[in-house]
């Protein structure tokens, strides 16, 4: 081969790769929200990826949007939220689409995974942080089963703390119906979700070993520290193929 061709033939060969490595976003996709221009147009990140895998999925006026279970417009999505187009239609537009932030205020009380889809938990990628609210972050640690894809659970450990006067809401995505819930100092009988997955974790369903985790195990001098200091989510049912 001439040596004057190889410059050509690895420019085509790049191209190619780039082509093959942005195929638009299907139905089902999930990930986090970069930005939504005054088009409408959605720009994520798909999930396990970084900001250079960056997709744009267009909308339309006809586009509906679920926004932490509630109905929304397309310009309620901001920077940092989850979402998961639900449906693409054929010329790539999205149909309808859910989302939400991973933590959320609500008067005093913090909000953890309202009407997050399952998958976000169950896919194994990097462990992930989520966004800070009401003082609080937690960084998502996930459980890995050796040689095996699945993903038996989760640890939510603080990244930043403040606990919130109203306490905790969580909710557990009802395709994991059936994990195992726990914290330090439930009462019996406060792990178990309701129809909606919701668990309350509050000064009313704790008992006094909530407030008692110490600040350090090997120096006891330090004290202890209050609060969520670990939510653990076992068992979780394996992940559709």
């Amino acid at each position: 081969m001439k040596t004057h061709l190889l410059p050509t033939l690895i420019a085509v060969l790049v191209i190619n790769a780039n082509q093959a490595a942005a195929a638009p976003a299907g139905s089902g996709d999930i990930g986090t929200v970069s930005a939504v221009d005054n088009s409408g147009t959605i720009s994520f990140v798909p999930w396990g990826k970084t900001a250079a895998d960056m997709e744009k999925v267009p909308t339309n006026a006809g586009t509906a949007v679920s926004l932490a279970a509630a109905a929304a417009k397309v310009a309620d999505l901001k920077a940092g939220m989850w979402i998961k187009f639900d449906e693409i239609g054929g010329g790539g537009e999205a149909k309808r689409v859910s989302a939400g932030q991973f933590l959320a205020e609500d008067g005093d009380k913090l909000v953890i995974f309202k009407a997050l889809p399952g998958e976000f938990l169950q896919r194994d990628v990097k462990d992930w942080y989520t966004n800070e609210a009401g003082g609080t972050r937690f960084k998502v640690q996930l459980m890995r089963s050796s040689g095996d894809p699945k993903i038996p659970g989760a640890n939510l450990r603080p990244a930043s703390y403040k606990e919130p006067a109203g306490g905790f809401v969580f909710y557990l995505p009802l395709t994991l119906k059936g994990a195992v819930l726990n914290y330090g100092g439930p009462k019996p009988g406060t792990t178990v979700p309701d129809a909606d997955g919701k668990i309350v974790i509050n000064k009313d369903t704790v008992t006094e070993t909530y407030w008692q985790h110490p600040r350090n195990p090997n120096k006891p001098d330090l004290g202890s520290v209050s609060g969520l200091t670990e939510l653990t989510i076992r068992k979780l049912p394996k992940a559709m193929p």
